[in-house]
């Protein structure tokens, strides 16, 4: 929880502190939030954490040979491990304030949100990605991402409640679409958040809590997306409290309960800099595209995540080899855009038709589906048009389209209507062919 001395909670944000190793009785929570892998300069595993005290802000001032680090039984030795803070990385964060904009929040509650939010802008770097949501009736995108911030502080002030708009709160519906926007838009940083803010609970959202939940977390090398929730409850039921706090704790964030709205601006600065002052370990691994439990210790404090390492291919490494020699006749930038295009983002099989059990790997560019000879991955039926759907990937990221097709592409029982995000697990069906997407 952020329970916090709220009078210095902006101040403290403000200011720089003195570096200061972190004794037993400080921490109070080691939360270790992801995990990434990287293949340069050398193979390496790369987990993200927070540490808190019993106000629960931040503990600065941490050094590598403060922790612990463990992969399955075994400790990694000490002068294997590096740790930096996040900004001192050079990482970025990207950001989502979600808003209830019911007509309950009108007067004070309203004002403040919009103040928090407005702080928040001042609080992330300008680098920093941020969007805001507003959510009541509708949902609706007020702020995007890469919106100038002078043009993002106009909208914020001018934005107003419109009453006969704001009959219902679709709080999950509000919610869903903040992480989903983080989820779908390309080339944002790795380490992400958002914050939903609501006086009341949710009465008729499309979406549910658990879709919310699972979207937050992802699966499989989805980056986690932190979702912390204030409850402004000075005039709500006490289920909606329960609803936001469970929403927050099944998706790595923190609940608050505000009962002035004068205390929100406190904590959006008690997040921001929760989010800011996390911390970055590395150390060097053999990737090798097994499942390792990964686990840290502090100070008493323990917390761990499996996680499933790329498989860098034991093929590859000759290739490497025998490539490495041309590279200065041929120029690195060919070596480098040849390994890019062999490295394989995941696979489709085939699960029904005449064709089940068919695998097709896909690599960096496009894959094509349908019934000509010429698509990368040919289904033959009456059903399937000439060119069905197109598979794109760029890096990590893998969205499918569908190509005007006579029947429609469908990911998990919904139509493509435009091009989307296709992660790990999901069942794609073109027409009435079904395939499975995964890594």
């Amino acid at each position: 929880m952020l329970s916090l001395a709220l009078a210095g909670a902006s101040q403290l944000f403000a200011q720089e502190a003195e570096p200061e190793v972190p004794d037993s009785e400080q921490v109070a929570r080691l939360l270790l939030d992801d995990v990434a892998t990287q293949t340069e300069p050398v193979p390496s595993v790369e987990l993200y954490f927070r540490v808190l005290g019993r106000e629960g802000l931040p503990i600065s001032g941490l050094r590598a040979s403060d922790l612990e680090v463990w992969q399955d039984s075994a400790r990694i030795p000490d002068e294997s491990v590096s740790l930096a803070a996040l900004r001192a990385s050079g990482s970025r964060i990207a950001g989502v304030v979600a808003i209830d904009a019911s007509g309950s929040m009108k007067g004070d509650a309203f004002t403040h949100a919009k103040g928090a939010a407005l702080t928040l802008l001042e609080l992330l770097d300008p680098q920093d990605p941020i969007a805001v949501v507003t959510f009541g009736d509708a949902v609706n995108e007020v702020v995007k991402f890469g919106e100038p911030r002078a043009e993002a502080r106009k909208t914020l002030r001018e934005l107003e409640l419109d009453l006969a708009q704001g009959q219902h709160t679709h709080l999950l519906d509000g919610a869903h679409r903040a992480v989903e926007l983080i989820r779908t838009t390309p080339a944002l940083p790795r380490r992400s958040f958002v914050i939903v803010l609501s006086d009341g609970e949710d009465d008729g959202s499309a979406h549910t809590a658990a879709e919310v939940i699972a979207l937050a977390n992802g699966v499989e090398d989805d980056p986690p997306i932190l979702l912390f929730a204030i409850g402004y409850v000075g005039r709500a039921r006490e289920e909606s409290a329960a609803a936001l706090q469970e929403l927050a704790a099944r998706a790595g964030g923190d609940f608050q309960r505000a009962d002035s709205a004068g205390l929100l601006q406190d904590f959006f600065d008690a997040i921001a800099k929760q989010v800011l002052s996390s911390y970055v370990v590395r150390f060097p691994a053999d990737l090798d595209g097994d499942r390792h439990q990964l686990r840290l210790a502090l100070q008493g404090k323990t917390s761990e995540r499996e996680v499933l390492y790329p498989d860098l291919g034991s093929s590859l490494w000759p290739m490497i080899g025998a490539l490495a020699a041309a590279v200065a006749a041929v120029g690195a930038g060919v070596f480098f855009f040849l390994l890019w295009a062999r490295a394989s983002v995941g696979r489709l099989e085939v699960v029904s038709g005449p064709t089940a059990g068919t695998i097709v790997k896909l690599h960096a560019g496009k894959t094509r589906i349908g019934a000509c000879e010429d698509n990368d991955l040919v289904i033959d039926t009456a059903t399937i048009s000439r060119y069905h759907a197109e598979i794109i990937a760029q890096g990590r990221k893998v969205e499918i389209e569908d190509l005007h097709s006579t029947n429609g592409t469908f990911v998990n029982g919904g139509a493509v209507q435009r091009r989307q995000a296709i992660r790990p697990g999901d069942l794609i069906a073109v027409a009435d062919v079904e395939l499975r997407f995964e890594r």
